[in-house]
């Protein structure tokens, strides 16, 4: 031990001790670092959900990656970026994730690789003005339980991140619904019926408990004991709030003594603050009283409870006012680009609210291109979804073809009335029948073609931190209207954005007076000057734009919001249709369509993550002379500057050297 100590202080342990100091760094680093992401979108690093999702793993999620190593770029900038990106899901993860990198170049990771149905790709080289054909594997599979997901291939870093906690949050859900519940957290299933229904004795009533009890039993079992049912009688003094607060269901009867009976029947699911109401209500047909809605009680159960603490998967598309339809009509192809959008996180389900009532489990209804009016049932049905906390969104366009009118040189427009104004002017946004044109669009000078009703958002125009518009930059907008959102603004209790909105050097004109001319517009003196809003959104609660029930039968009229909702309005639909967008989800226009729904659908963190590493930064110079010296400093300014610092910070050690010998050794010539 003697020997060990003297050896230890002893210049000959140096080297030995340096070489265990360097190994402890190696660990200490190997399992815990800090980096810092400076970039203004935060390009290089996890989001909150990305992090939350691999951190609270119950069940084994595993990655492999099927990347050859010295890929032709611009591929080797994806393979490094992916392997990146999964250690950062690595670090942030529980024992529950884990991530494998596939060694290429042994025989039995290519035979895995094909078992998994990924195939290689050809990468064109080129090399000493030589074209040459490699043969690439680019390919993650992602499996969680019995479900296996194969991403192949991986041509871009752009939204990686959105695709895999997409597809990594997707396969956890389906396979455990309530995995993210505390063991404490419970969803409350109860019934809530009326004392005066009892003595009615509709058909179903008699049995409604067991029912009810028998489906939540075998529901309970099935989500490992996560629920708690309730059945509670509502006195009649009480029938009245507890149907406003839920958005029941209730009929009035009058009874021998004159008086004034409520019915009412109503399933509510609750999850903390928030509800689903089920399909199981009170009817009066020709045949009598009867309960609708037990057929497919524990299906719809099941379903709600998703809807409710999953994320929501269905949204209410409407028909029968002109709209694209998603099947049955040659504009399938049209719609196809929304359903593509929307295609990995919903469902869009076609809604005929002449026919019938919106599904129930819903969170959101698009409203997509209307040409005729809706009817006061239609309106109503819409209008009492948003008072009971749903949320709309309206891709409404300003103007529509005015088939009386066909030219040889073009076609004529007229206003596109529509009485959903109804319910757009009193939840505060006003359409104006205009159409927006704008001098900042897309064209081609060179060619003198100018799309003046295609305006081009730049940054400055679309709100800089908001979730839906957040790192968005050339955003192509086509044949919009102005939106007055000043009776939304005046609200107390309502939150409005403007999500887009034209540039100062935009204007409008009756839609009368509108024509599609490629040719340069120029603005008169009778033209209405921008910017003018092309696309609001509303959050808050609104007051209903009815005075009561359009049908007299019944009495579960909801006034005011009994939740808080969204309203997003667009002033035009091209841009949910084919020829504008393509429907990949890769422009700006796309991203801006798909950060709306996700953002209505409380999916907030999928906007910030989808355009992650999207940040357009243009350089808004009018000087032609100014952005030409800009451009120049660019290119070779900062290695002048790097060069000059160079230069001082050599000057200013040989002056401190210098000063230096003259203090401590004023005699020694020698230098170094």
């Amino acid at each position: 031990m003697k020997k060990f100590l003297e050896w230890l202080k002893s210049s000959k342990s140096d080297f030995s001790l340096f070489v265990i100091f360097l190994i402890l760094i190696n660990i200490v680093s190997y399992n815990g670092f800090k980096k810092i992401d400076l970039t203004e979108a935060k390009s290089f690093s996890l989001s909150k959900a990305s992090k939350s999702l691999v951190k609270n793993l119950e069940e084994p999620l595993t990655v492999r990656v099927f990347f050859d190593d010295d890929l032709p770029a611009p591929y080797n900038n994806v393979g490094q970026y992916v392997q990146d990106l999964l250690e950062e899901y690595k670090s942030a993860g529980n024992k529950n994730f884990s991530v494998h990198f596939m060694d290429m170049s042994k025989e039995e990771n290519k035979d895995m690789a094909e078992s998994f149905g990924i195939r290689q790709v050809q990468d064109q080289i080129v090399k000493n003005n030589e074209v040459s054909v490699k043969l690439d594997y680019r390919g993650l599979v992602i499996t969680y339980g019995d479900s296996v997901k194969v991403m192949d291939p991986i041509e871009s870093t752009d939204s990686l991140e959105y695709t895999l906690t997409s597809v990594m949050s997707k396969m956890i859900h389906s396979a455990d619904l309530l995995s993210d519940l505390a063991e404490d957290e419970k969803v409350t299933v109860t019934l809530y019926f009326t004392d005066a229904l009892e003595a009615m004795d509709p058909q179903g009533c008699a049995d409604i408990q067991q029912v009810v009890k028998d489906a939540y039993d075998k529901v309970n079992v099935a989500l490992q004991e996560r629920l708690v049912y309730d059945c509670v009688t509502i006195p009649q003094d009480k029938a009245r709030d507890v149907m406003n607060k839920y958005g029941l269901n209730g009929f009035r009867i009058k009874e021998s003594d004159d008086s004034i009976s409520i019915l009412s029947l109503g399933l509510v699911v609750s999850f903390e603050e928030n509800f689903k109401v089920l399909p199981v209500e009170l009817q009066n047909s020709i045949f009598g009283w009867n309960i609708e809605g037990l057929e497919t009680l524990q299906e719809n159960l099941t379903d709600s409870i998703q809807a409710l603490v999953s994320k929501p998967a269905v949204i209410a598309y409407v028909t029968g006012h002109g709209e694209p339809k998603m099947e049955g009509n040659p504009q399938q192809e049209i719609l196809s680009v929304l359903q593509n959008l929307v295609k990995e996180n919903y469902s869009l389900v076609n809604v005929n609210l002449k026919e019938e009532n919106l599904p129930y489990g819903i969170n959101s209804i698009i409203i997509n291109g209307p040409q005729t009016d809706f009817t006061d049932e239609e309106l109503y049905k819409i209008d009492q979804f948003v008072m009971r906390g749903g949320n709309l969104l309206c891709f409404i366009d300003p103007m529509r073809e005015n088939e009386g009118y066909q030219y040889g040189y073009g076609t004529m427009f007229e206003g596109n009335e529509n009485n959903l104004d109804k319910l757009l002017n009193k939840y505060g946004v006003k359409r104006e029948l205009d159409v927006v044109y704008d001098d900042e669009c897309y064209k081609n000078p060179a060619a003198n073609v100018y799309y003046s009703f295609a305006p081009i958002l730049q940054k400055g125009q679309l709100p800089k931190n908001h979730p839906i518009t957040k790192n968005l930059g050339y955003v192509l907008m086509y044949c919009n209207g102005p939106l007055d959102i000043t009776a939304a603004e005046q609200d107390k209790n309502v939150k409005a954005t403007v999500l887009a909105e034209s540039s100062e050097k935009s204007w409008s004109v009756p839609a009368e007076s509108a024509y599609l001319s490629t040719s340069k517009v120029i603005q008169s003196l009778e033209d209405n000057p921008g910017p003018h809003n092309l696309a609001v959104l509303l959050e808050g609660y609104f007051n209903s734009a009815f005075n009561g029930p359009v049908s007299s039968e019944e009495d579960s009229f909801t006034a005011h919001s009994v939740l808080p909702g969204k309203v997003a309005v667009y002033s035009s639909s091209a841009i949910t249709i084919s020829g504008i967008v393509d429907g990949r989800g890769r422009s700006a226009s796309e991203m801006l369509v798909m950060n709306t729904i996700d953002y209505l659908n409380g999916n907030e963190d999928l906007c910030t993550m989808r355009t992650k590493g999207l940040s357009v930064n243009v350089l808004d110079v009018k000087s032609k002379t100014l952005a030409a010296v800009l451009q120049y400093f660019n290119e070779f300014g900062l290695a002048v500057l790097v060069a000059v610092a160079g230069l001082i910070v050599w000057k200013l050690r040989s002056k401190r050297r210098e000063q230096i010998n003259q203090r401590y050794n004023p005699d020694d010539k020698r230098r170094v």
